[in-house]
């Protein structure tokens, strides 16, 4: 599942703070144990007293306990590290670890295996021959990347609905930045591959009723479930 991106979540010479994340209602925390350092994943809960991670902070590189100030190394496996309250010498019990999850980062974006096992997938990439995607931050050196996030106060299948129905641009965007004009709302030719769809997603295709009468081109669209979105092309022809 993707959590957020890579650039998202700071080294710890730049800040102490964690970030939050969530899958479906389960609550995670990230953080790099040290600057360019892979991001780490678990789940956001301290086996002390169940307090939250992510209100904690970075220090030495460890996520440490807002509560208590329990520290835990994302690159020890979630083993605590140090507990201020233990007598000098006396080590953290072996059982005090963190639930991890398996994390990595794909073309810029952060992706986390949520099964109880080791993964049995990698995460998608977008490829399409473009060898020059830096793999931790999805920069290209030919093409403008530009990434946000925002939390929505809906179910996730409403906007995946939303990001694959180009006709309500027009009139839901008219006159926003990059959006659209009410008056180019028009017909669309839609298809859809009946080999690609299954419990993965599918592949279509689409573009206007004014492109299609130009011989143009249609914009592909890819849908991986559960949520990434794909699309490939010219929107709005020559103007895009």
């Amino acid at each position: 599942y993707a959590l957020t991106y890579a650039d998202h979540v700071p080294d710890p010479s730049e800040s102490a703070e964690v970030v939050p994340a969530s899958v479906f209602g389960r609550p995670l925390v990230l953080w790099r144990g040290a600057d360019g350092g892979p991001v780490r994943c678990a789940d956001d809960v301290c086996p002390h007293r169940s307090a939250a991670l992510s209100e904690g902070r970075l220090r030495d590189g460890n996520v440490e306990c807002y509560y208590h100030g329990w520290q835990f190394s994302g690159d020890e496996g979630g083993r605590c590290v140090s507990i201020p309250q233990l007598e000098e010498g006396v080590p953290p019990p072996r059982s005090a670890c963190l639930r991890m999850r398996e994390c990595r980062t794909v073309e810029g974006v952060v992706w986390a295996w949520m099964g109880d096992g080791d993964p049995d997938r990698d995460p998608p990439a977008q490829g399409d021959g473009l060898e020059d995607i830096d793999p931790a931050t999805g920069r290209h050196p030919e093409y403008v990347v530009n990434d946000f996030q925002i939390d929505l106060p809906y179910d996730h299948s409403f906007l995946v609905e939303n990001l694959l129905d180009p006709a309500h641009i027009p009139i839901s965007h008219d006159g926003t930045p990059g959006g659209g004009k009410r008056e180019n709302a028009q017909a669309y030719e839609m298809t859809v591959d009946p080999d690609s769809v299954g419990p993965g997603g599918f592949r279509g295709r689409y573009r206007t009723a004014a492109q299609r009468d130009a011989g143009g081109p249609f914009v592909d669209v890819v849908f991986e479930a559960p949520g990434t979105i794909r699309q490939k092309g010219r929107p709005r022809g020559d103007d895009s």
